[in-house]
């Protein structure tokens, strides 16, 4: 990782902009500007998807914004208003360090949209399995090393769910595919949640819908393939590859081992406080 600046300040803006089509859009930017004032480095996000921060297992204060779709472009711009900017850079990946725990937090917020009530970390996720079945099922892992986020929801990024709490937590990539998010706080589908010995915690009741990995399948084949695009033919030695989509499930319930007690305790304490007011929240 290459150092941008060292001691800075990071502010998000938002703002509303009018479309060529008629209509507005809410357009975000995370700009970071130097204490002494030489660097002003302007990172936009995109308008068409929501951009999940990852915070850090191991370190509270550090929070990484990875991109959505291709590369991160930063733009830094001159240190008089309307000079020429001065050059674009690309990278695959950013970290912003801060000075606590509380200002990634804020951080957090402010770039998902919505406020983070807390981070808890995972050491491993499985998948429950209802029923007498259930107990000679195969374990599942729905994520590996993970931090669970609970979000409350202003109802501006998500219509209608207002005073909503959702939990956030990333998947296993060997399990299924990007983010999974459910709320806590929903009458129409309550989550109970049971308190086991040492770091370990029972979630019932939720429901995520899963996309599997899809499915690589290749089958080697010897043999000469032309075409009429090329001058002349070559003996090849290819692979037919099948991609097929992989299959939709649904999780209902699963158990979390948390890095410590302590964590754990927090954790089913703070859902216990949200879970006191239950709202008729839509589907996510």
């Amino acid at each position: 990782m290459v150092p941008l600046c060292y001691e800075s300040r990071v502010c998000v803006i938002r703002k509303r902009e009018n479309r060529e089509n008629g209509g507005t859009r809410i357009v975000a930017a995370i700009w970071t500007i130097s204490d002494d004032g030489e660097l002003r480095c302007q990172q936009k996000l995109p308008d068409s998807t929501e951009t999940v921060p990852y915070c850090s297992f191991f370190e509270p204060e550090k929070v990484a914004i990875p991109p959505t779709v291709g590369e991160i472009l930063l733009r830094f711009h001159a240190q008089t208003w309307g000079d020429p900017e001065q050059k674009d850079v690309r990278t695959k990946w950013i970290n912003y360090v801060f000075d606590s725990e509380k200002s990634a937090t804020e951080f957090q917020s402010a770039v998902f949209g919505r406020q983070l009530l807390g981070s808890f970390r995972t050491n491993k996720t499985t998948v429950l399995h209802e029923g007498f079945k259930g107990a000679f099922a195969f374990e599942e892992q729905f994520a590996n090393i993970e931090v669970l986020r609970l979000w409350e929801d202003d109802g501006v990024n998500t219509p209608g769910g207002s005073g909503g709490v959702m939990a956030l937590l990333h998947m296993s990539s060997s399990f299924g595919q990007g983010w999974a998010k459910w709320w806590m706080n929903s009458s129409r589908q309550q989550v109970r949640v049971k308190d086991e010995h040492n770091k370990f915690a029972k979630l019932k009741g939720i429901d995520i819908r899963v996309l599997r990995p899809p499915e690589v399948k290749s089958r080697p084949t010897n043999g000469v393939r032309s075409s009429s695009n090329f001058s002349d033919s070559a003996s090849l030695r290819v692979s037919d590859v099948k991609v097929k989509k992989g299959p939709e499930r649904n999780v209902t319930g699963v158990r979390i081992e948390f890095k410590t007690e302590e964590e754990r305790a927090r954790f089913v304490e703070t859902v216990k406080r949200v879970q006191e007011r239950v709202l008729p929240l839509p589907d996510i």
